[in-house]
């Protein structure tokens, strides 16, 4: 033991962390599986966010801001059409 703790002072030998590695862990399937997306659509996100252009992100950033706006109002028109019937 004293001679490993010579060693790692000196530098003689890599430092290894402790990572419990029977656990399954990936990162694009948390992704996925937050936004109800394939492995694939994740993928490709992430092309388009490394390689597009910034003039293509921006399009891509404005058409997601249309869509949620327009989920957004669905929603609130439905929730409305539940609770008041056709009465609102």
């Amino acid at each position: 033991m004293a001679r490993r703790n010579s060693q790692l002072k000196k530098g003689n030998s890599p430092v290894v962390p402790n990572v419990d590695t029977t656990v399954k862990h990936s990162t694009r399937t948390e992704i996925a599986e937050e936004l109800g997306w394939s492995h694939g659509k994740v993928s490709q996100a992430d092309v388009v966010f490394k390689k597009a252009p910034d003039e293509i992100k921006e399009k891509l950033r404005i058409l997601q801001e249309i869509r949620i706006f327009f989920l957004l109002s669905f929603s609130i028109t439905f929730m409305l059409y539940l609770f008041c019937g056709m009465d609102c």
